[in-house]
């Protein structure tokens, strides 16, 4: 199939170059923060004071965060302190939207876990308007080692890097990925990671950017942790430090992944068409 990106379509072309001017001009925290705003969202970030904001603002840092609904991506990088250096671990269909946005953004490939066939409504229209690779699980677990490389030399170069580690995950259990980027890295003294909770949002979130409707649902809230340093756990192996971190997230939070009830409106046209207006409305984001 012949490569086909959002920006090649006359009408999607101008909103996501306007989006992009966006990102390139504000950051990507000031981009999602205006987005919400502009959708009268209401919410709430917590416990992003004293050492927590320092470290979010200054330092290196891996911030885990739960991913009930597709939307989180937009509340996660709101709620972050304001910096240049802000790195997304993100399903590789997320790129080649936007070329300022696709400079925060780490691929991983997960679209050999899902059912994307020719009864697949969402991801057949989504081909029509954003071509996206699809690999083997072999290629695409190949790529992800990459990907998890290139996360690490974020961190140790001193950005921030947040990832979802339930993300794609049928039983809400978390991927090895974060062990094994927290294995690798060289500068262990120097990294914190902060978990953030994620709450209020839904599958319904898209109807947000209906004029009047963000008024009326249900308020977004992010709360962060203190920070931990992983010094007491780097030397684990990746699927040790996997646990390790899941537990003590489940314990802070109170938060069990149920993923699956996400995959239901994934395959739905109303889902498809809704996630379609979400790439209309952020080009006239003023």
């Amino acid at each position: 199939m012949k490569k086909r990106y959002l920006s090649d379509f006359f009408y999607f072309g101008g909103l996501i170059k306007k989006f992009d001017k966006k990102v390139g001009d504000l950051g990507v925290q000031g981009t999602m923060e205006g987005l919400v705003k502009e959708t009268k969202t209401k919410w709430q970030v917590e416990d992003k004071e004293g050492w927590t904001k320092e470290v979010l603002q200054k330092k290196p840092v891996i911030v885990v965060a739960n991913h009930p609904s597709e939307s989180d991506i937009i509340f996660i990088l709101a709620a972050l302190a304001a910096r240049k250096d802000i790195y997304l671990i993100i399903d590789s269909t997320f790129m080649g939207i936007s070329k300022n946005i696709d400079k925060h953004l780490i691929p991983v490939y997960i679209q050999h876990r899902e059912s994307r066939g020719k009864g697949n409504f969402r991801w057949n229209l989504i081909k029509k308007f954003h071509w996206s690779q699809n690999y083997g699980r072999d290629a695409a677990h190949q790529k992800n080692i990459k990907s998890i490389g290139r996360a690490t030399r974020r961190v140790e170069n001193g950005a921030v890097v947040v990832i979802f580690p339930a993300g794609g995950s049928t039983d809400g259990r978390w991927f090895s990925g974060i062990g094994h980027l927290v294995r690798s890295l060289k500068n262990k003294n120097e990294v914190s990671i902060v978990k953030a909770k994620i709450e209020g949002s839904s599958k319904w979130d898209y109807f947000r950017l209906i004029p009047g409707l963000g008024r009326l649902m249900p308020k977004i809230k992010v709360t962060f942790s203190t920070p931990r340093r992983v010094t007491d756990i780097a030397n684990e192996d990746a699927r040790a430090i996997t646990k390790r971190l899941e537990t003590e997230y489940l314990e802070w939070s109170g938060v069990q992944e149920k993923p699956e009830k996400r995959q239901f409106v994934h395959s739905q046209p109303i889902y498809a068409f809704l996630r379609t207006a979400f790439l209309w409305f952020i080009g006239r984001v003023n």
